[in-house]
């Protein structure tokens, strides 16, 4: 059974709602399921506000930072095609893998949102003083998380 719980702004636009990435066992049941899944998402109080990032990005960032610690929900929420390594493959599995060998990771993912976001088109950028940066790119409408990497 899965069970997957993400945390989310409350009282966010239904389109930012929308746009966020269901997972694959909750899709194959259906658009019931899929609506009633979106319907009870809850608000989580210690996530950042997100205050510099775009309006739909941030219930996004809210969402990556409330799942920093699981990496199952994680694997929902970031693209195949993910850049975690410049010299590696941009895959989310591999990154995944990757960070599970560090123990920091969550604390870097989360820090880098808290950190400071910026936008240049459909391209949002978060990072800390100093770690990795997390990229959220709009696709078809609705941000996509596309890369956590250090360096340039």
């Amino acid at each position: 059974m899965l069970t997957v719980l993400l945390v989310v702004l409350a009282g966010a636009p239904n389109a930012d709602v929308a746009c966020l990435p269901v997972p694959p066992a909750v899709t194959r049941l259906g658009a019931e399921a899929v609506d009633a899944y979106r319907d009870n998402l809850q608000p989580d109080e210690k996530a950042p506000r997100v205050s510099t990032a775009p309006t739909g990005a941030r219930l996004f960032l809210r969402v990556i930072w409330s799942s920093a610690e699981k990496p199952t929900v994680l694997a929902t929420l970031m693209e195949d095609a993910f850049t975690w390594s410049f010299g590696g493959d941009a895959s989310s599995k591999q990154a995944l893998q990757e960070w599970q060998k560090d123990p920091t990771t969550p604390k870097k993912l989360r820090a880098a949102i808290a950190g400071t976001c910026s936008r240049e088109g459909d391209v949002v950028t978060c990072a800390a003083r100093k770690g990795p940066r997390l990229t959220l790119e709009k696709q078809a409408g609705c941000w996509r998380w596309t890369a956590f990497v250090e360096g340039d």
